[in-house]
């Protein structure tokens, strides 16, 4: 029975990513939310659909969503099916030949039925919980990676600390607060360059020099993508300059 060991445990494997999905096999594609969407909003703006004669476009577009959606199903469907009854094939198949096994044991060496089934179920449930944790090795490693991230953000130290207790504080509730009324203070950005943390190779900032006096009104004005909500990201300290201050 130990010898089927590797079938069953490859059956359980090929089980589970059949069914919660995994490398392509059982996933949910876009298609049909896409789809969805287009159908949701098409009857929530029937009337605005109707002024710019887009019915037919949208029904298209709608069509061509779901027939995508049909096509890609259909063959995920094939390769599924075929994976599930290549797993059931492997799984009775094992227990075919523990039991018949177990038979001969039990005409031939006078073998207890109750330890033949023992042995057997014992052999085969172990293998198909072996092969049902693999499955999500994959599932692990990602986890990981994403752990890592998190505590490692956690574990950052900013080069301005908010929790320093030195310092004047200003209470943003006191008007009359000398800080907080302070014609000098004002927010500078110095030679700074900066680039997220997860696409370094995206310079969003280099060389930025700004001068926000006490009291002025700024607005800041350019195209998606250029630095505007990074900006204000760093006034937050949601970040750390790369270069500057």
């Amino acid at each position: 029975m130990l010898a089927t060991l590797p079938l069953l445990a490859a059956a359980g494997a090929v089980d589970m990513m059949v069914n919660v999905g995994g490398d392509g096999i059982g996933k949910k594609d876009d298609s049909s939310g896409q789809a969805n969407q287009i159908a949701s909003e098409a009857v929530q703006n029937l009337r605005t659909l109707r002024a710019l004669t887009a019915e037919v476009r949208t029904r298209d577009l709608f069509e061509m969503l779901i027939m995508k959606s049909v096509s890609k199903h259909s063959k995920r469907a094939f390769v599924s099916g075929f994976f599930y009854g290549m797993s059931s094939i492997m799984m009775f198949g094992a227990l075919a030949l523990g039991f018949w096994y177990g038979a001969v044991l039990i005409d031939e060496e006078g073998l207890a039925f109750d330890k033949m089934l023992q042995a057997v179920m014992g052999v085969f449930l172990s293998a198909l919980g072996i092969g049902q944790a693999l499955a999500f090795t994959r599932d692990i490693k990602e986890a990981r990676t994403a752990a890592h991230d998190i505590f490692e953000l956690l574990d950052r130290r900013s080069a301005c600390d908010p929790l320093c207790p030195d310092g004047r504080k200003a209470s943003i509730f006191n008007v009359d607060d000398d800080y907080a009324n302070n014609t000098n203070v004002k927010i500078v950005f110095d030679g700074v360059d900066f680039a997220y943390p997860h696409r370094p190779e995206v310079q969003i900032l280099k060389g930025l020099n700004l001068e926000i006096p006490a009291g002025q009104t700024v607005a800041l004005v350019g195209p998606s993508g250029g630095g505007k909500s990074t900006v204000f990201a760093l006034l937050q300290r949601f970040y750390d300059p790369d270069a500057g201050r």
